[in-house]
């Protein structure tokens, strides 16, 4: 009974905010699927002239060589690290596309295969948060998979999972238990598409805090809140006898494109960033970034 009269309470509510917002009433991604990619071009490997680019690398480890004298940092199997280190990528060359399907011949160090969905969602702190969620999604650590919304609220996957969805009006958020219960992959995704559209570069600035560089690792952002601001996640790290370390960011971008690896434009042929030039105020692809800037999401990897 205490749950009925709750639930006829709720939808009250709802009929108020429907009549306040001159009945406009918006229930996103409902459904537990989402519409696929568009196909893209896959074209063969081109030559590169980098000696630290193997076009015959299929991933992030085996793609991008270290320095000399530097080693990549051990990473755990289990690690979010370990986990990026093996994310395929496209082979050497290919363009980033746009969620539409149209290339973009910008130059960057690699294109990750990871798709890009059939809506303009997945930019750059969405890129981010679909990353974390299939590293989480892997390790079937779903109680993991939350993210707060620009408004503050939070969402879970595992309450998606058992069937609650977003009804929003304006700047008013609800969830509400809509659907059965559906662990698919796809249920996932369509979770993760509903996060892209409420959540961005706010949402994930208020859930993360600044950290020294000296602590900068992967999974770390370099974050500039904002509408629309940007963010770059660390996806790579490497270190010499000296304890010198160097860093591979990667980035998604609007409109919503391929998830790619940042070249260095202060030299081309090495897409490493060293520490020396993350110091006071420095540039990542088309961004400045300031100290201030380098964050560390909730407690890290």
């Amino acid at each position: 009974m205490k749950r009925k009269t709750a639930r006829i309470i709720e939808l009250s509510i709802l009929g108020v905010l429907m009549l306040g917002f001159g009945g406009y009433y918006l229930l996103r991604y409902s459904g537990s699927t989402v519409k696929p990619s568009v196909e893209r071009t896959i074209y063969e490997a081109k030559d590169s002239d980098s000696k630290l680019i193997d076009i015959d690398g299929k991933t992030q480890e085996t793609r991008i060589l270290p320095p000399e004298d530097y080693t990549r940092v051990q990473a755990e199997d289990d690690s979010l690290l370990h986990f990026m280190r093996n994310m395929e990528l496209l082979p050497n060359g290919n363009p980033i596309v746009t969620y539409a399907g149209d290339e973009l011949h910008s130059h960057c160090a690699a294109v990750y295969a990871m798709d890009i969905g059939a809506h303009n969602l997945q930019q750059c702190a969405d890129s981010v948060i679909r990353v974390y969620s299939e590293y989480f999604w892997s390790q079937e650590a779903y109680d993991k998979i939350e993210f707060h919304l620009t408004n503050g609220e939070l969402m879970r996957y595992t309450d998606w999972r058992d069937g609650n969805r977003l009804v929003a009006a304006g700047s008013f958020t609800q969830q509400l238990r809509m659907r059965g219960e559906n662990d698919s992959y796809e249920c996932f995704r369509a979770y993760l598409e509903c996060v892209m559209h409420y959540a961005g570069t706010k949402s994930l600035h208020a859930e993360s805090e600044t950290i020294p560089l000296s602590e900068l690792r992967a999974g770390d952002l370099l974050l500039i809140p904002g509408a629309p601001g940007h963010v770059i996640l660390t996806v790579d790290m490497a270190e010499n006898e000296n304890g010198e370390k160097c860093y591979l960011f990667a980035q998604g971008y609007m409109p919503a494109q391929s998830f790619h690896i940042v070249n260095n434009n202060a030299h081309e042929e090495d897409p490493w960033f060293y520490a020396s030039e993350l110091e006071g105020t420095f540039m990542v692809g088309s961004y400045s970034f300031t100290q201030d800037s380098i964050r560390r999401w909730q407690t890290g990897f």
